[in-house]
């Protein structure tokens, strides 16, 4: 759901907990399919405001051979063909002013998650959730950073980490 938050006032970050992933309400409480067709949904929130349109897109592609841009190849008998997976999030976040008779601002913001998978039995809800997990994870540079936190450098435009600490002891 898009965000309202006092100018100069930071969103406040939370777990990522189902409540946050909008995985506890049902998809019809509050969005509705704009498009619904074989391969690809694009869903709208149709309780929010007018001014804060948010969608979420799902499409899902064949991929022939996924192992062409891979560093391996299939063994004897394994399906070279596979699936690639795209989740996209656009929403309208609204900046209210603290001072009275100034603007407000709207920032348009995306976000979207490829995921390219083997038609394989191993590939399962496990295999997913970790990897998905260390998507997300790898951008903190160390365990004290928050997701947000981690994200600044690379607003910047600094892609490099930081060198390791010296370990201390033996």
């Amino acid at each position: 759901m898009p965000d309202t938050v006092a100018s100069g006032t930071a969103i406040t970050e939370t777990s990522l907990d189902a409540d946050y992933l909008n995985l506890a309400r049902p998809a019809t409480s509050s969005f509705n399919y704009l498009k619904d067709d074989p391969g690809e949904s694009i869903l709208v929130n149709v309780v929010g405001g007018l001014d804060q349109p948010e969608q979420i897109r799902y499409s899902v592609t064949s991929v022939p051979d996924i192992f062409k841009a891979s560093p391996v190849n299939p063994i004897a008998g394994q399906r070279p063909d596979g699936i690639s997976l795209l989740v996209q999030l656009t929403q309208v976040l609204k900046v209210t002013p603290e001072t009275e008779g100034a603007p407000v601002r709207y920032l348009p913001v995306s976000a979207h998650m490829v995921l390219k998978l083997p038609i394989d039995p191993d590939i399962d809800s496990g295999v997913i959730t970790n990897l998905v997990s260390q998507l997300v994870g790898s951008v903190c540079r160390n365990q004290m950073e928050t997701l947000g936190e981690a994200y600044l450098p690379l607003l910047h435009g600094v892609t490099r980490l930081p060198d390791p600490v010296a370990q201390v002891g033996p």
